[in-house]
């Protein structure tokens, strides 16, 4: 009897330690996802290159195979970058009128919006589980982070996740594009001086030449 209870409570601990074990994997792949998105935009700030390793870390943390990003222009989104190893062909599929017209809905929202089975005519057979979250920063949308799935109840638990990954990917884009402005707004202030510069030196040089003419014709 006393060898069967102790047998027991070693499967007890043993089922306890594995599942904390799944548990410290799953929150290590959720803080990479984070870490990895802050890291990557202060070591390289070309954004194509975050976005990439965004979606990348995204699709390890929810384990999911497919995910992209809409970025929001003035008049409208569109899809800026895309993970799904050619299995639901989505650069095809989020660019089609239909789906865009969804996820531009969505984007006006202000949580996560997660669906099982969504429409066939929007995403195809395939696709059983989808998971859409604003990209958001200072209280302005910048576009949407979505993940997809051929599993039903992928994203059931994910929320919070998506929410805490999203808000660290919009800040991603928002740091990003601020420094573009700025170095845009650097590369026009310094043709704007050398036109100065050029000006007034093309000024001066006419200047001199009709100086110069001046005195020849009073020497004349």
């Amino acid at each position: 009897a006393v060898a069967i209870d102790n047998a027991r409570l070693f499967g007890e601990v043993q089922t306890h330690a594995e599942k904390l074990e799944a548990r410290v994997r799953e929150r290590t792949l959720e803080l990479e996802a984070l870490y990895g998105i802050t890291t990557a935009t202060l070591e390289n700030p070309d954004l194509d290159s975050v976005l990439s390793l965004a979606l990348h870390l995204a699709t390890q943390a929810l384990r999911c195979p497919a995910a992209a990003v809409h970025l929001a222009d003035p008049a409208e989104l569109h899809l800026a970058a895309c993970l799904d190893n050619g299995a639901y062909g989505l650069a095809e599929l989020l660019d089609a009128p239909a789906a865009l017209s969804l996820l531009s809905h969505l984007s006006s929202d202000s949580g996560p919006w997660i669906a099982d089975d969504p429409p066939a005519d929007l995403f195809g057979d395939r696709v059983r589980a989808v998971a859409v979250a604003p990209l958001r920063a200072h209280g302005h949308s910048l576009g949407l982070l979505s993940l997809w799935s051929a599993i039903p109840y992928s994203f059931a638990d994910s929320s919070l996740l998506l929410t805490a990954i999203a808000d660290q990917l919009g800040a991603a884009v928002e740091n990003i594009q601020l420094r573009q402005i700025a170095r845009q707004s650097a590369i026009i202030e310094e043709r704007e001086r050398l036109a100065r510069e050029l000006h007034d030196a093309v000024t001066q040089t006419i200047f001199s030449a009709g100086l110069f003419a001046e005195a020849t014709r009073e020497s004349d």
